[in-house]
């Protein structure tokens, strides 16, 4: 066995531990900003969930939804007519998924 010391193996080996702990470092820094785009990602969703239950759950008789436009032939003129419906809880989370399927 050789009491030399070997330099450039001890350069080598401290090279990799330092490039390895750099590596450990960019991942969690990368992690890090990834967790706070999600982060404020799921903040905006929760406020659109909130304001959204808001309106469902305390419209009244505030929200209805047109539900389809038609024509009434009374003579010698036509009248454009829409009807509505009254739409709330559960019904108008329906109508909602059902008219954003089409878009």
């Amino acid at each position: 066995m050789s009491n030399e010391l070997d330099i450039e193996g001890f350069q080598r080996w401290v090279q990799a531990v330092l490039q390895g702990m750099y590596e450990r470092d960019s991942e969690s820094a990368r992690l890090v900003a990834e967790s706070a785009r999600l982060s404020a990602e799921l903040e905006k969703c929760r406020e659109d969930a909130e304001r959204y239950r808001w309106l469902r759950d305390h419209s009244g008789d505030d929200i209805a939804a047109v539900t389809n436009c038609g024509v009434t032939d009374v003579g010698s003129t036509g009248v454009i007519g829409t009807y509505e419906e009254l739409l709330d809880g559960a019904e108008l989370d329906r109508a909602i998924d059902a008219a954003r399927s089409k878009t």
